[in-house]
């Protein structure tokens, strides 16, 4: 899934219900609620699901049919159950992705801890710091600058 692909619909009428909401809306005949529908419009059934990822509405799935009265309750449950698996399965990504970043950055602590513990000398621990901290951050360059602040009174 790339979210790049696809028809970008603006948020407007029933999708912007269902955004605002996060209740899901089945039209069981499009025609009998709407009047100034485009007649080159095949859709006349239409399911539409809130994608909910921590309580917020992330997205929203649709399944539409030429045939009015194509869904039944049933259906519509069923549906609605599996864009709910899909709003779980994006929030363990998520956490995952979060488990991931920390238990990095915890074993970079530990390695430059480590690192400067067998340093004798107060230089040698700047240098390490240093190096580790820039290639940490992607930096092509890292310089730790020390000194007395020039005395502006005298």
């Amino acid at each position: 899934m790339t979210p790049n692909d696809g028809e970008r619909l603006p948020i407007i009428g029933y999708l912007a219900r269902v955004w605002e909401t996060g209740e899901y809306i089945y039209i069981p005949d499009l025609r009998a609620v709407t009047n100034d529908m485009d007649p080159g419009v095949s859709l006349r059934s239409w399911l539409l699901v809130p994608v909910l990822a921590r309580g917020l509405v992330t997205g929203i799935v649709s399944v539409g049919s030429d045939q009015p009265y194509a869904y039944s309750d049933s259906d519509a449950n069923i549906f609605g159950q599996m864009v709910t698996q899909f709003g779980i399965v994006l929030e363990n990504t998520e956490s995952y992705r979060q488990s991931q970043r920390v238990a990095r950055n915890e074993s970079l602590v530990n390695d430059i801890s480590s690192q400067l513990q067998r340093q004798l000398d107060i230089e040698s621990m700047l240098n390490v710091t240093a190096t580790e901290l820039g290639k940490a951050l992607g930096a092509r360059r890292a310089r730790i600058r020390l000194g007395v602040q020039p005395d502006t009174d005298a």
